[in-house]
C-alpha cells in the first residue's frame, strides 16, 4: 500500500537554501519556546529508544539468542 502525497503539503526533500537563510531559520527555531510537556515527552522517548536499542543489541550478540537460552534452561 502506497500513500499518495498531498499536493498542498511541501515535499520533505531538501530544497536549495542559502547558508544565511538556513542560519536565520535555525536562529528563529531556537527562539521558539518549547512547552514543558513536549520536552518531557521527547526525553522519555529518547530514553526508551536507547533502552530498546540496547536490548536489541544484546539480544543479537553471540551467545544471547533467546531461543537457545530457553532450550538450555528447559528440563
Amino acid at each position: 500500500m502506497t500513500r499518495k502525497r498531498d499536493p498542498r503539503t511541501p515535499s520533505a526533500r531538501p530544497t536549495e537554501v542559502s547558508s544565511p537563510d538556513l542560519g536565520l531559520l535555525l536562529e528563529e527555531i531556537e527562539k521558539e519556546p518549547v512547552p514543558e510537556r513536549l520536552l518531557e515527552l521527547a526525553l522519555t522517548l529518547q530514553k526508551r529508544l536507547a533502552e530498546k536499542r540496547r536490548r536489541e543489541e544484546s539480544a543479537g550478540a553471540p551467545g544471547n539468542d533467546p531461543v537457545i537460552t530457553r532450550v538450555r534452561q528447559s528440563p
